[in-house]
């Protein structure tokens, strides 16, 4: 009882900290994005009571990826709706809709136990080689389509390079230079970092500068650290206390860059603005909007094969930045709770739920014969896309929720020889660990 108190106040705190910033720098700074201040005590009660409770049915210890992967869930695009509830008089009834449907998620995630997928037997070291491989295909099939001459490495000049290099590929490139930056090559170096091989490290990293340079994304040169980092943190004891800890940092930065003021605005804007509200606002216009106006049924998604049509002649995404923000250009992008209402309602949100808890649930299965940091470090990325800007469908073909899957049912390290690794020997009583298993619990 006291760790669960413990994991409230947390939330309680951050709630507290994020409803301050909220009121003393975003609106008066950024209000004219549409951000609101119109308080109500009863909601705000509201907020703080769901802000108390719903820790209490999230894990308190990191034993399978789900653990971590439903405090994310509540924290980034669900904790901050909370604060807008309160702070701008928002929605009721979709906030309950939100609150229903994460319970839905966290029940499948917890209470359905599905059978790890595995395809092949492939040892960490070949696994870690073909991974490099294809990336290095990749990367010189671009070059051969002429890529080269677009390639920059100055990061301030990424937007003046990104559209011709984008127009000189064929369109499936969208899709392959996706999931090289974002799966394969974080993958690679993070398995070539365990096993300690310098060269293939060496090789991943300059992988990923050239996945940059050529494609004029920043995310390639940012992908695979942030991969290693997490993977070094989920190390540490007590990990989903660290993870609070990391949050509340965050939001201290956050206020004190606005407090300072200059260069601290820009971060203050960065992390809290960008990153704990724009999310949340977004959710609530979707709601604003598709509560008066038809649902798209998914017609914008490859998933009905074009047989549905939109209501709408332009994109959801720039449909709202028309609506909200006077700019078509602009992209409204959100994550599973707006996006699931944009399609079907409340019905849209709860498939959605469904869906993401069964692919936690299917983590947790594969975290049997896998480290489980490495399953959280290779996914966090796709899962923060699902949860915060972009699509479900859409999440799973183009930002590597269903490469990510694949790849870890290929990468079975059991009864592997040849490896530098001990290998693990798998029986029915009996799972001894190595540097790429799920530790002996």
């Amino acid at each position: 009882m006291l760790r669960k108190f413990s994991f409230s106040l947390f939330y309680l705190i951050a709630y507290a900290l994020i409803f301050y910033g909220y009121y003393k720098f975003i609106v008066p700074i950024y209000g004219y994005s549409g951000f609101k201040w119109n308080p109500d005590n009863i909601k705000i009660i509201e907020g703080v009571l769901l802000t108390a409770v719903l820790p209490y049915f999230l894990p308190k210890y990191f034993n399978k990826p789900s653990d971590i992967l439903l405090h994310i869930q509540l924290l980034f695009p669900i904790l901050p709706m909370f604060v807008l509830y309160g702070a701008g008089g928002d929605s009721r009834e979709y906030l309950y809709y939100t609150v229903t449907a994460f319970l839905l998620m966290r029940l499948i995630a917890s209470r359905l136990h599905l059978k790890a997928i595995r395809v092949t037997n492939l040892s960490p070291i070949i696994f870690q080689r073909l991974l490099l491989a294809i990336s290095w295909s990749v990367i010189g099939s671009i070059i051969l389509f002429g890529g080269i001459k677009y390639l920059n490495f100055d990061l301030s000049k990424v937007y003046e390079f990104r559209a011709d290099a984008a127009a000189n590929l064929p369109g499936i490139y969208g899709y392959l230079s996706s999931l090289t930056s974002k799966v394969l090559l974080p993958f690679s170096l993070l398995l070539a970092v365990i096993n300690k091989d310098r060269f293939f490290a060496l090789a991943s990293i300059a992988g990923s500068v050239m996945m940059f340079g050529l494609i004029a994304h920043k995310s390639p040169l940012f992908y695979p650290f942030a991969v290693l980092a997490l993977y070094f943190i989920l190390q540490t004891k007590n990990v989903i206390k660290m993870l609070l800890y990391g949050y509340l940092f965050i939001v201290g930065i956050s206020l004190l860059g606005f407090a300072v003021g200059g260069l601290g605005d820009w971060v203050g804007s960065l992390m809290l603005r960008r990153t704990y509200i724009v999310p949340a606002h977004l959710n609530y216009l979707y709601y604003d909007f598709f509560s008066t106006s038809p649902f798209v049924f998914w017609a914008e998604s490859k998933i009905t094969f074009g047989l549905l049509e939109s209501p709408y002649n332009i994109n959801i995404p720039h449909l709202i930045g028309r609506e909200y923000y006077d700019n078509d250009l602009t992209g409204a992008n959100t994550g599973w709770i707006g996006a699931g209402y944009s399609n079907a309602g409340f019905f849209g949100m709860l498939v959605y739920a469904a869906i993401i808890g069964i692919l936690m649930s299917l983590l947790d299965s594969y975290s049997k014969f896998i480290d489980k940091r490495i399953i959280v470090a290779i996914i966090v990325a796709p899962i923060r896309t699902i949860m915060m800007s972009s699509d479900l469908p859409t999440a799973f073909l183009n930002h590597g929720v269903i490469l990510s899957l694949i790849l870890f049912a290929m990468f079975a390290p059991v009864n592997l020889p040849n490896t530098k690794i001990r290998p693990v020997r798998a029986s029915r009583n009996e799972n001894r660990p190595s540097n790429f298993s799920s530790p002996a619990t």
